[in-house]
């Protein structure tokens, strides 16, 4: 150890050190994103040390001071996913609110409260099964031990009396509270995310069912269509024998006439419902349950995705139309999504759906 020696060494851009040795931070933004990822390594930080706790054999010189950090570190995971919750669902880019939030500081009450008030509607929204008192317990629980994040950082407190009385924790009860929690949030987060506020106007929504309501005929055609071809057995071209090749012939050549077939119109529709379908099945699109609410989101979902794609009804198809490129297992199992959710009040189209889903 020498008064010349380095003690933080960063590497510039364009150096090319050991990947093994560094740790890249700074990166993250300013968004919710950040805050997710220094939640998960405090979290994953603390479940280390934990396994070193369950290896230290009751070598107490070891166990009380690790006990300490976890304490700490969980502490901070809850504080740090409480903030991520709240700016990724309650900001919406008010740079006053999120200041104003953050000037709750560490305080797990008064952040909670706020970030309750943006996630609880969303709950309510999609149907959440979180339990909201028992989350609700466990927070204010962790907050009534830590309020202000000093309680294990500390050994005494600033009138010089100790920050504790003699305490004897268990730290594995603690571990799995913390691991009940991580949970919860997880599937907090996960029932929430992708709920479609993008703003769409009534006219465009009104336009979109009109020129639907009138290709729904070929809709359902073409999903029956689509299902005959599937029933065609569907084998890889290494080991095809002669019959295998006639028959798979035959489904390629049905697929073709079957699209060769199909209006501009009719392709345009078809592919936005594929996509919009294959964002509900894979959570990008989280549908409320309000039947009506959902109908409007799926809607709204097929208008963004044909802006996107820089097409429109009565206009030619463009090249950003793909649906002749899916496979037919993937449109039936995408696109009676999307029409299940835009036709729930349609007793016929429902109970036909049944035999397609």
């Amino acid at each position: 150890m020498t008064d010349k020696d380095i003690i933080f060494k960063f590497y510039k851009e364009g150096e090319r050190p050991n990947p093994n040795c560094f740790c890249h931070y700074g990166w993250e933004g300013t968004g919710s994103f950040a805050f997710w990822k220094y939640a998960h390594a405090y979290y994953d930080s603390a479940e280390s040390l934990f396994v070193k706790f369950t290896q230290s054999s009751g070598d107490f010189a070891v166990l009380d001071g690790i006990g300490l950090a976890i304490c700490f570190l969980y502490r901070h995971y809850v504080e740090l996913t409480i903030k991520y919750l709240f700016v990724k669902y309650g900001v919406k880019d008010d740079e006053t609110q999120y200041k104003k939030f953050l000037e709750n500081r560490h305080n797990l009450n008064k952040l909670w409260m706020e970030a309750r008030a943006v996630i609880e509607p969303l709950q309510e929204r999609v149907g959440s099964k979180i339990n909201r008192a028992s989350l609700n317990h466990y927070i204010l629980e962790i907050d009534k031990f830590d309020q202000n994040e000093e309680a294990m950082r500390y050994p005494i407190k600033n009138n010089l009396k100790p920050m504790h009385e003699s305490t004897r924790l268990d730290i594995y009860n603690l571990h799995d509270r913390m691991t009940e929690l991580y949970d919860a949030f997880e599937k907090l987060d996960s029932d929430v995310e992708g709920q479609l506020f993008e703003e769409v106007s009534q006219d465009k929504i009104d336009a979109f069912l009109e020129r639907y309501e009138t290709l729904r005929p070929r809709v359902i055609c073409f999903l029956d269509s689509m299902s005959e071809i599937n029933r065609i057995e569907e084998k890889g071209p290494v080991w095809l024998n002669l019959g295998d090749i006639k028959q798979e012939n035959t489904r390629w050549a049905k697929q073709k006439m079957l699209f060769e077939s199909c209006t501009d119109d009719e392709l345009i529709l078809f592919d936005t419902l594929y996509y919009t379908g294959q964002n509900i099945v894979t959570g990008q699109l989280n549908l409320p349950r309000n039947p009506n609410a959902a109908k409007t989101d799926a809607v709204k979902q097929c208008i963004i995705n044909m802006k996107h794609d820089h097409i429109d009804f009565g206009r030619p198809v463009n090249e950003e139309i793909s649906i002749e490129m899916k496979s037919v297992s993937a449109i039936i199992r995408c696109i009676p999504h999307a029409v299940a959710a835009i036709d729930w009040d349609k007793p016929e189209v429902m109970e036909w759906l049944k035999q397609v889903l």
